[in-house]
C-alpha cells in the first residue's frame, strides 16, 4: 500500500466515528505473539473481544509504536475507522467491531471480523504446477471455463458489488488488488484495509491525492490528474485480468515486487496505452469487457453496474447447458 503525503483531503473527526463501538485495549484479549501480517505503518494481530461471547476471533490493526507521532499513519487509521463505520451491512465489505483512535490508550487501532482466507494466498496456489511447484511466470497455464467460471462468481462478482456499493457512498477504494480481498468463514468474499479510500465531496467528486499500488494505478492517477470513480474501475480490469489468468499484470515490465513507491515525481515504468496481453482470455465477451474497463479515456469506461450485469450475462454464456433426455411415456406405441 503506498500514498503521497498529502493528507489534506477528506480529513474526518473522531466524532464523525459511530461512538457505540469505541474501546480501548482492556476491551481486547490480545496475544501480541499472534501476529496475522504486517504493513507499512501498522501490525495486525489476532484477538478476542472480552464483552463477546464464544471463541470467535477477530482482527486488530495496531498502529506501530515507531509511528505514533507519524501524521499520515494516524490520518489513514482515521480514516479507515470513519469509513467502516459509514458501510457496516453489507456482505462483501469487511465488517468494524470496534476502534481505538485516542493516544492515551496505547497504539491507535481498529477491530474487524477476522478472515480466514486471503486471495493472495489462492493466487499463489494458482501459479504452481502440477507438482505444487510455482511455474515460470510465462508459463502459467490457462484456466478452464469451469474454473473461470467458478472465479467469476466466488471473486470478481462479490469485489465488483463492494465496490459499486462504495461509488454509491461516494467513496473511492483506491487500492483494488488481491492483497486487499479475502474471505470469511463462509467462503464470502470481503473488501479490506481502507486505508487508502476516500470519500469524495460534491460537487465534483474528484480527487487530486495520488495513491494506490503502482501495478494497478489507472494511467489519470499516473499522471497526477484529477480522477473520480473510473480510476477504481480501471484498477479491477487489471486486477480481473489477474483472476481470470492467473498471471501477475506487467511482470516483464515492473517485476514481482509491488513495492514501487507511488509518490515519487516521475511515474513512468509503463509505456503509454500498455496493457496486459488479451492472447490469455479465450472469453471474447470478456475480452470486449476487459477493453472497456481499461480505456485510456476515464469517461469512456463503464460504471461498477454496468460490469456487474455484464459479468452475469458472461457467466451464462460461459455456462454450458445441460441437455435434457426426455423419455415417451411407457403406455404410447412408439415407445415399443
Amino acid at each position: 500500500m503506498e500514498q503521497s503525503k498529502d493528507t489534506n483531503e477528506n480529513t474526518y473527526s473522531k466524532n464523525s466515528i459511530d461512538a457505540s463501538l469505541r474501546m480501548s485495549l482492556d476491551d481486547v484479549d490480545i496475544n501480541f505473539q499472534d501476529v496475522l501480517g504486517n504493513g507499512s505503518f501498522c501490525r495486525v494481530f489476532r484477538v478476542k473481544l472480552k464483552h463477546k461471547d464464544g471463541c470467535d476471533y477477530y482482527a486488530l490493526k495496531r498502529l506501530r509504536v515507531s509511528h505514533h507521532n507519524n501524521v499520515v499513519a494516524r490520518h489513514h487509521l482515521q480514516q479507515e475507522s470513519a469509513l467502516l463505520s459509514l458501510l457496516t451491512g453489507h456482505s462483501h465489505i469487511v465488517h468494524l467491531q470496534g476502534y481505538c483512535l485516542e493516544a492515551q490508550h496505547g497504539s491507535p487501532f481498529i477491530v474487524t471480523e477476522l478472515l480466514t482466507e486471503l486471495l493472495e494466498t489462492r493466487v499463489k496456489e494458482w501459479q504452481k504446477g502440477e507438482n505444487h511447484d510455482y511455474l515460470p511466470w510465462n508459463h502459467h497455464p490457462v484456466p478452464s471455463n469451469t474454473e473461470v467460471i467458478t472465479r467469476l462468481q466466488d471473486i470478481c462478482m462479490g469485489v465488483a458489488r463492494g465496490i459499486a456499493y462504495l461509488h454509491s457512498k461516494h467513496i473511492l477504494f483506491r487500492d483494488i488488488k488481491p492483497d486487499n480481498v479475502g474471505f470469511d468463514g463462509k467462503g464470502r468474499v470481503k473488501l479490506f484495509d481502507f486505508g487508502l479510500a476516500v470519500r469524495l465531496e460534491p460537487p465534483q467528486f474528484l480527487c487530486k491525492e495520488r495513491a494506490g499500488t503502482v501495478r494497478y494505478l489507472a494511467p489519470e492517477v499516473a499522471a497526477r490528474q484529477a480522477f473520480s470513480y473510473p480510476a477504481d474501475v480501471y484498477s479491477f480490469s487489471i486486477f480481473l485480468w489477474q483472476i481470470l489468468t492467473s498471471r501477475l499484470p506487467f511482470r516483464r515490465e515492473l517485476g514481482g515486487s509491488d513495492e514501487i513507491p507511488v509518490d515519487i515525481d516521475d511515474l513512468h515504468f509503463l509505456p503509454p496505452n500498455k496493457r496486459p496481453s488479451l492472447k490469455f482470455v479465450e472469453s471474447e465477451s470478456l475480452q470486449t469487457l476487459l477493453a472497456k474497463m481499461w480505456n485510456e479515456n476515464p469517461e469512456e469506461r463503464p460504471t461498477f453496474d454496468e460490469i456487474i450485469e455484464r459479468l452475469e450475462l458472461v457467466v451464462k454464456e460461459l455456462t454450458p447447458k445441460l441437455r435434457v433426455r426426455v423419455e415417451p411415456p411407457i403406455d404410447c406405441w412408439w415407445s415399443a
